[in-house]
């Protein structure tokens, strides 16, 4: 078993790139507080910057595997959505970022009509007994790139085409419910989400954007969270996911 989570740790009125400013600060210091309440032992983050990052790994990196590449935008947006996987659970045996575009293996490739790039990070994970495919990313919200996205051979079929794991989970902040294309691929691939009764996440909007896609051919999920505080808009959500028959 093991507690998988998603985080989207932007504020919207938070600049892009954090300065010196103990309101920014404050901010950021209470997501890394969050992320050490809920204990995860599988967290995927979006909407990191540069600086963040560099600050993730020095606060957590004696803990904790930290994996995944920035998204090779230009300026204020080139941001990461790394996966932390905690080191005393298992150990990473392969890791990368993926962009979700129509050329998956190119870095900062976006697709056509998209303002900027988006990219996708995989951990292929083993714990002492099962070994795990995890995808974190961050969709467009433009509904013309999610229909690309999610399409049939779309960027995100490709990437989970590389999983080596029949344990296959895609976490992060889809910029959208499940319906519509998210919805078919879920129905296409065999995916429930494990956070659908948690409710709205993103509280701006009042919509569940953030998801715990799960194989449910293959994998059980149960206990479901979520977590809230001021360092973000959208809401941490946790869930345990196991093997079927463990």
């Amino acid at each position: 078993m093991i507690k998988v989570a998603t985080y989207n740790i932007k504020n919207k009125s938070a600049s892009k790139i954090l300065s010196l400013k103990p309101s920014q600060l404050e901010r950021f210091g209470k997501n890394v507080e969050l992320i050490a309440k809920a204990d995860p032992d599988i967290i995927g983050l979006q909407e990191v910057t540069k600086e963040e990052y560099e600050w993730l790994k020095e606060m957590f990196q004696e803990n904790y595997f930290i994996c995944g590449n920035l998204r090779g935008s230009v300026g204020i947006t080139n941001e990461a959505c790394p996966i932390m996987v905690k080191k005393s659970k298992g150990y990473v045996t392969d890791f990368g970022t993926f962009s979700l575009s129509n050329d998956i293996y190119k870095i900062g490739k976006k697709y056509p009509l998209a303002f900027f790039p988006r990219v996708a990070t995989y951990v292929n994970f083993i714990d002492d007994f099962d070994e795990y495919f995890i995808t974190n990313a961050h969709v467009d919200n433009s509904k013309i790139i999610q229909k690309k996205t999610f399409e049939e051979d779309g960027a995100m079929e490709k990437i989970i085409g590389f999983a080596t794991s029949n344990n296959k989970v895609i976490i992060g902040d889809m910029n959208a419910e499940v319906n519509g294309p998210l919805k078919d691929f879920c129905y296409r691939n065999f995916f429930s989400d494990a956070a659908l009764d948690l409710g709205k996440t993103y509280k701006p909007l009042n919509m569940a954007l953030d998801h715990i896609l799960y194989d449910d051919e293959e994998l059980n999920a149960y206990d479901a969270k979520v977590f809230s505080n001021e360092g973000s808009d959208h809401s941490l959500i946790m869930a345990k996911i196991s093997p079927k028959g463990r």
